[in-house]
């Protein structure tokens, strides 16, 4: 019999990034961005506590997945888990961290596995994961600028999915921008587009994943009705009914809560 699952973005945006998944009695963190106090505030308005985490897992070494780490990790041993080209960067933020070789990398954190699988961006190394229950798993695939077999070949199927959005082409093309950060973003080792976002949604929905969360909106290049607007209209387009959610980027955002008698969808208003 299935433990129940608890997956939730407590913040999901540029400015900062932290995912909490719960199977029976175990608790993760994929990222810890913005800061300490946001992290375990946020950890205590869903009923848990940061001294429950029992581990961490960076996708990659940019500030706004990791910013909280220096201070968490003060008083408390909590393990953290890095790709392997982010250490150098990764050792003045976090005295101790075990590093793997994103090929793939897989960890046993009591009932959950934890696989990670390799994306593409502009950092010095950038991993996905997805956390494996035995008969079902969900995926976190922020940070990417582009949707490449690999990762598909990795999520698809998952019960549940956490994937980026990062910007509306209109918005970023015409927004303040400098031209040279416009091009970074928008490269195949930047951040997603809506439109990928979309295409990746409607192929993960395709293939059974019962709710797909869309994470990572960029404050200056994108809206939640945005990503709706593409995501309708990609799902018109190919025939399929499917469930998803635009998550916030400055609070909880619950994408599956089994503990709960009435799961509480948090999305973030147009």
């Amino acid at each position: 019999m299935s433990e129940k699952l608890k997956f939730c973005t407590l913040f999901s945006g540029s400015s900062g990034n932290c995912t909490y998944i719960k199977y029976g009695d175990d608790e993760i963190l994929i990222d810890a961005g913005k800061n300490a106090k946001c992290v375990c505030k946020a950890l205590e308005d869903i009923g848990t506590s940061i001294d429950n985490i029992k581990a961490i897992f960076i996708t990659h070494e940019h500030s706004d997945h990791t910013s909280a780490l220096r201070v968490l990790l003060k008083k408390r041993n909590i393990p953290i888990y890095v790709p392997k080209g982010c250490s150098y960067k990764m050792s003045a933020i976090c005295p101790e961290f075990t590093c793997f070789e994103n090929v793939p990398f897989e960890e046993k954190i009591g009932g959950i596995t934890v696989k990670s699988f390799k994306t593409p961006h502009d950092s010095d190394d950038s991993a996905g994961y997805i956390a494996d229950f035995g008969d079902y798993f969900v995926a976190v695939a922020t940070d990417m600028g582009c949707v490449e077999k690999n990762v598909v070949r990795q999520i698809a199927g998952c019960r549940y999915a956490l994937i980026e959005a990062n910007y509306d082409e209109e918005m970023l093309m015409h927004g303040e921008y400098p031209e040279h950060l416009k091009g970074r973003i928008a490269s195949k080792y930047g951040h997603m587009s809506n439109e990928g976002a979309a295409m990746l949604g409607t192929i993960l929905l395709r293939t059974g994943t019962r709710r797909v969360a869309f994470g990572h909106l960029s404050r200056e290049n994108n809206l939640p009705r945005c990503v709706k607007e593409e995501m309708d209209k990609k799902l018109m387009e190919k025939g399929i009914e499917g469930d998803y959610l635009v998550a916030n980027r400055d609070e909880i955002t619950v994408i599956a809560d089994e503990f709960s008698a009435k799961s509480q969808i948090g999305e973030e208003i147009c």
